[in-house]
């Protein structure tokens, strides 16, 4: 995959390391972005592997999920640093400070694994906006602004709240086509609905960034059509505008992050 440096995928992310683009968007593969971004970008100072901000559609705002899927496997100090690029990453957008939780089986720091108690521990003791451990239930109830999570629970939950909706979307349609008085009232709700579904669209955001490379490399949806591209450049020009990654290095400099190092 490396040694094909004639890719489109390719060429893109070297005009990225030669500052004669401000970023990367792409809709193909993400195992392909991500390898050649962290080859070619490389990583941020303090970041053994970059993680997926995905973001999570609120009823009153946005939230973000991080790691969405780029690391199976994750380390205690990982769960660190993203909650810290997360961090970093929303208040840019949102312009407020935001809350911190870990995704867990239970809300009791004693709950999950060892790692994710360990984790527990750690978040609560570097920032005061971590609010402690957040339940799959209550993933979409902006029980907190990020949500750190290892890769293979985050993608998992994110194809399941996908599949979800499309589910129930496809089982609404169907009962709402069932009978004449169905129909005339599926036509009443038809606007309310639309914009209630939005919510839920992934073009809506359009696209996740993968967050601790050194440049901004923006992951959009595999079935993503013109409103989701568009939707995934703003995001690419907002991390630019708002020099996000000169904020992840400034904080990830920090020498009481640094301190940490060893965990």
């Amino acid at each position: 995959l490396l040694k094909k440096k004639n890719s489109s995928l390719y060429k893109a992310v070297e005009l990225v390391k030669k500052n004669e683009a401000a970023g990367i968007v792409s809709a193909g593969n993400t195992g392909a972005q991500m390898a050649i971004s962290l080859f070619v970008l490389g990583r941020l100072p303090g970041v053994l592997r970059p993680a997926i901000g995905v973001p999570l559609p609120y009823k009153d705002s946005m939230g973000l999920l991080i790691d969405g899927g780029a690391n199976v496997d994750v380390t205690l100090r990982e769960y660190l640093v993203f909650a810290l690029l997360g961090k970093v990453y929303l208040e840019s957008i949102l312009e407020r400070k935001v809350t911190i939780g870990l995704l867990n089986i239970g809300e009791e720091p004693e709950k999950g694994p060892q790692i994710l108690q360990d984790a527990y521990k750690m978040l609560k003791e570097h920032f005061e906006e971590f609010k402690g451990n957040v339940e799959g239930n209550e993933v979409l109830s902006h029980k907190v602004d990020v949500i750190v999570a290892g890769g293979f629970t985050g993608n998992m939950l994110l194809k399941a709240i996908e599949g979800t909706a499309e589910t129930v979307l496809g089982v609404f349609k169907e009962a709402a086509n069932s009978s004449l008085k169905t129909k005339i009232g599926g036509l009443l709700l038809k606007d309310s609905l639309k914009r209630a579904m939005k919510t839920f669209d992934f073009e809506t955001f359009g696209g996740s960034p993968l967050l601790g490379v050194n440049g901004i490399s923006i992951i959009a949806h595999g079935r993503s059509k013109h409103a989701a591209i568009k939707n995934a450049i703003k995001v690419c020009y907002n991390i630019e505008k708002d020099k996000i990654i000169d904020k992840f290095k400034e904080q990830l400099s920090d020498e009481s992050f640094r301190d940490s190092e060893n965990c």
